[in-house]
């Protein structure tokens, strides 16, 4: 229980009492204008007897007992129709999309190498991919040029120096 803070005397307590002589007034209950009260709902109403065959459909047995509704037999196994697949996606093309999209420089090099040897896997196998491969291919030669400008121009402005005996000093 925690201890009750001390209180002014001047000052009434507003939790017990909001204000002396304060009265809440007495307000009318709000309604939408326009609109009449809501319908009292009865007991809920059981559904529909089930009056047979709706008109337009044949009765059983069907012709030859097979239903117009339903795909020639065995179209489907017991389980519906099951998707076929295609040929797998090769993963090391999947890898020198990614190692060239992540980095240019170790990145690239890696993306080249898996590059062509995911085009030579699936020359043999058959398996898909040969975009993504082809992309990363792409993506790594182009970072791997990046990297080596990147180099070249570190090189070439590192050669120049900083050479300010040019500039007269008062």
């Amino acid at each position: 229980m925690t201890p009750e803070p001390p209180q002014d005397p001047q000052q009434p307590d507003l939790r017990k009492d909001p204000q002396p002589g304060y009265q809440r007034p007495e307000y009318p209950e709000y309604r939408a204008p326009g609109y009449p009260p809501p319908p009292g709902y009865g007991q809920p109403q059981p559904p529909p007897a089930y009056q047979g065959v709706p008109q337009g459909i044949p009765p059983e047995p069907y012709e030859n007992g097979v239903s117009p509704y339903q795909a020639f037999p065995g179209a489907y196994g017991p389980y519906g129709h099951v998707p076929a697949y295609g040929p797998r996606t090769n993963v090391l093309a999947i890898v020198s999309l990614i190692a060239s999209i992540v980095s240019c420089g170790i990145g690239s090099v890696v993306g080249v190498v898996c590059g062509h040897i995911a085009l030579n896997q699936m020359r043999r196998s058959g398996e898909a991919g040969r975009g993504l491969a082809v992309a990363g291919l792409v993506l790594g030669y182009l970072g791997l040029l990046a990297a080596v400008g990147v180099i070249v121009m570190l090189v070439v402005g590192a050669s120049l120096g900083d050479d300010y005996s040019s500039y007269d000093t008062p």
